[in-house]
């Protein structure tokens, strides 16, 4: 015949102990979280912890400056300042392609202009030559 288990009824007691726990903290937070008190209580904790970190910031700036480094607020304005100057010398940069951009249409335009420049004086040459009596000298001739 099969032996008992003499830890058979420990899940069961487990679980009726957990869920008892579960159920006092439950009524536990329920109250402390109701209570003017406690809400009062925490708030108070929260503006002394906000308090203490500023007193802390405050020192840490203090020492910092007393050896001659760059606090935290120094290094967000510098870090300000380099973006601001980065936007600015992107701005500027920006501008310039524009500009060579311009430029390079402009020497694209020159270049066509003097091409029909150069063959306007080449025609007017050859036009020159053409009316030129055939029997003069050229000029410097023995």
């Amino acid at each position: 015949m099969a032996e008992p288990d003499p830890f058979a009824h420990l899940s069961e007691l487990t679980g009726s102990l957990y869920r008892t726990w579960e159920e006092a903290m439950e009524d536990w937070w329920g109250q402390a979280l109701g209570s003017p008190a406690f809400r009062a209580a925490m708030a108070e904790n929260m503006a002394s912890h906000t308090q203490a970190r500023g007193a802390y910031q405050h020192q840490v700036d203090r020492t910092m400056e007393q050896l001659h480094l760059p606090s935290r607020a120094d290094l967000v304005r510098l870090t300000r300042i380099a973006t601001l100057l980065e936007d600015r010398l992107l701005g500027m940069e920006d501008r310039l392609l524009g500009i060579e951009d311009r430029l390079e249409g402009l020497e694209i335009q020159l270049g066509e202009v003097e091409r029909e420049l150069l063959k306007a004086r080449l025609d007017a040459a050859e036009a020159l030559v053409a009316l030129a009596p055939a029997s003069a000298e050229p000029a410097g001739g023995d």
